[in-house]
């Protein structure tokens, strides 16, 4: 672990990306708010949060193309300058009398279509920096334990920040967020070297043939049963997920308006609770198969956040949402280091790109989907049935993957 620490190009990898995750949680904080307190409704919320993730998911696939062809870190910095300005456009924009909750959805869509190039630089991008591979599941766990960290303080001082100074008010933090990001990156030492057995002339035949060129990661993905399988099942993880982008509505449905902090109570225990499983996770020399492991945290989700349905006791579902962030810490760090150790470098960032356009479809379309039954089933009714699909999906996949390793 103090190997990873020694690296100061590292260190500021880390800060930078845990500064844009600070800054990211204030964001989706006040859009949730600022959208909730408007509207009030539940379909809104949900479109907002489809309005970012599907632009994203599209123009992944242009973003794998562009992460393994050019310098990943100057993408990085691109990406957060653009992003810092739309936010800080859209607190601008928020501050004039009646903007069209369209506006929101526009400048969210942007935003989104242009996250992959560092939601998934950075995973493309770590490994180039970590010289010992034996180290890239500890510095996975360490890169998720930082998310880990912001959410055991983002959710409550935004919760905090809402409150003293309005919703919108609050994105100007996400804005300067991206800024500081940036400036981290330029201090990371990174220097991206094509694939040498890629001659001049596929590189030329590369660009005639883009659209062919989009398809590498699924190409990869498809001709891999076990690989393919496992997205399958993260997909429906992610959809069993959802109701937690929904907290604001469900906050609001249980223990009536003016309730704000509840939300930062609930995200900062999933928090205190994926940090603990993380810490757990790093310490302990894992040595159980993969795909067991996934589809046991899968099933345990759906166990821990059960209970959610059937309670009016916001200390019970702290402790749900506790239970169910020990659990679930080890996932992404599992899944991403799969993909890293298994899948060539020259091609890595359209296999990540093609994974999140896989799997990422199941939080947007959740969220929609938990947003329009909202009013008629009740957050609390669709808590628990996402639970019983977590459950039931996770013991498939248990099964399915057990030879995974």
């Amino acid at each position: 672990m103090k190997e990873l620490w020694r690296t100061p190009s590292f260190r500021w990898f880390w800060l930078g990306i845990f500064l844009s995750a600070v800054g990211n949680s204030f964001g989706s904080f006040g859009v949730s708010w600022y959208l909730l307190h408007r509207t009030g409704s539940g379909a809104i919320m949900g479109t907002s949060i489809l309005s970012y993730y599907v632009p994203a998911l599209i123009s992944g696939l242009i973003a794998g193309v562009l992460l393994d062809r050019i310098d990943r870190r100057k993408l990085i910095i691109f990406d957060n300058v653009v992003r810092g300005s739309l936010y800080g456009l859209l607190v601008f924009l928020l501050s004039l009398p009646a903007v069209p909750v369209a506006t929101v959805y526009i400048i969210m869509a942007l935003a989104g279509m242009l996250s992959p190039l560092s939601s998934t630089g950075q995973q493309a991008m770590l490994p180039n920096l970590i010289k010992d591979k034996e180290l890239l599941i500890k510095a996975n766990s360490v890169m998720s334990a930082q998310w880990q960290i912001v959410w055991l303080f983002g959710p409550m001082l935004a919760g905090l920040a809402v409150t003293l100074i309005g919703p919108a008010n609050v994105i100007i933090i996400d804005s300067i967020s991206f800024f500081l990001c940036a400036a981290c990156f330029l201090r990371v030492s990174y220097t991206y070297k094509p694939n040498s057995n890629i001659s001049s002339q596929t590189k030329r035949e590369a660009l005639l043939h883009f659209w062919k060129d989009l398809v590498v990661g699924y190409r990869y993905i498809g001709t891999n049963s076990m690989l393919l399988s496992l997205l399958f099942f993260s997909l429906f993880f992610n959809m069993g997920y959802s109701p937690v982008e929904l907290l604001p509505v469900y906050i609001q449905q249980v223990w009536g308006i003016g309730k704000e902090a509840y939300q930062g109570y609930m995200l900062t225990a999933i928090a205190i609770g994926s940090l603990c499983g993380s810490m757990l996770f790093i310490a302990k020399n894992w040595k159980y198969p993969i795909g067991v492991t996934v589809g046991a945290i899968i099933c345990l989700w759906g166990l821990a956040t059960f209970p959610l349905g059937f309670t009016q006791r916001m200390e019970i579902a702290v402790v749900c949402f506790f239970v169910g962030g020990v659990v679930f810490a080890p996932f992404n760090v599992l899944i991403s280091t799969y993909i890293q150790k298994q899948v060539p470098n020259e091609i890595l960032g359209r296999v990540l790109t093609a994974n999140r356009s896989i799997t990422g479809f199941g939080l947007p379309v959740g969220s929609f989907l938990s947003g329009l039954l909202a009013s008629s089933l009740g957050m609390d009714r669709i808590f628990v049935y996402c639970a019983v699909l977590c459950m039931l999906v996770g013991i498939i996949a248990m099964v399915r993957l057990r030879s995974l390793q």
